[in-house]
């Protein structure tokens, strides 16, 4: 399948319209505090040397309350290491204070990314940044610019895209394009099942190592 360029649709001008949009809300009251300390239920994965995105962007993020989402968490940033050739975009934050929370979800992740990829590092980012309850069109479109700004703002790695909202949600594209070479965030991408899919089918695997496959020669070393 032919590679896609979709650096178009994600233009500087147009993130920063949409953003300007979204912030209009604090015209109507809207304040933004410093979350709360959120205490570990689990074993953390603490990130090793961490990128460090510019203060506007973190702070925008980490001090998000345009929606009622962040009553129910805080706004995660994600776990981000410096040097990551790979880039994990899944629906809902796995991260705590900037750890990956250890479940089977992250476990899974670390695996795809030492044994399908071969890298040490990996990143992980969320398109909702804080609760992990369902989400509302709304809320989506309140949290997708943040992700596309990380994702553009991320060194060179590629991008592996996990579940059809996401995809849609980031690239407005369906589910035909899983599987497909992408060219998005100035990066090359791979869209491929859920990580709640592949973890209820296993059988969904081996369509996703096929996907992978098409990112590893691309790979940063």
């Amino acid at each position: 399948m032919p590679m896609i360029n979709l650096h178009d649709r994600h233009t500087d001008a147009a993130r920063k319209r949409q953003l300007y949009e979204l912030y209009l809300a604090r015209a109507c009251g809207v304040e933004f505090v410093q979350p709360a300390k959120v205490s570990h239920t689990h074993n953390p994965i603490a990130p090793h040397n961490p990128v460090k995105f510019s203060d506007d962007l973190s702070q925008r993020i980490i001090h998000c309350k345009l929606c009622g989402r962040s009553k129910r968490g805080s706004p995660e940033l994600g776990y981000i290491q410096a040097k990551s050739p790979v880039i994990f975009v899944v629906e809902y934050a796995m991260s705590e204070n900037g750890r990956l929370v250890d479940s089977k979800a992250s476990q899974m992740l670390a695996n795809i990314a030492h044994k399908v990829f071969g890298v040490a590092h990996f990143s992980v980012l969320s398109l909702l940044k804080c609760a992990s309850h369902p989400a509302s069109p709304q809320d989506i479109e309140l949290c997708a610019p943040y992700l596309t700004s990380q994702l553009e703002a991320m060194p060179p790695a590629c991008v592996v895209l996990f579940g059809e909202v996401v995809l849609e949600s980031l690239l407005a594209l369906d589910p035909s394009h899983k599987g497909a070479l992408l060219e998005a965030f100035g990066k090359k991408t791979i869209a491929t099942h859920s990580i709640a899919a592949l973890l209820r089918n296993p059988s969904l695997k081996k369509d996703s190592l096929e996907h992978f496959r098409l990112l590893q020669s691309f790979i940063p070393r």
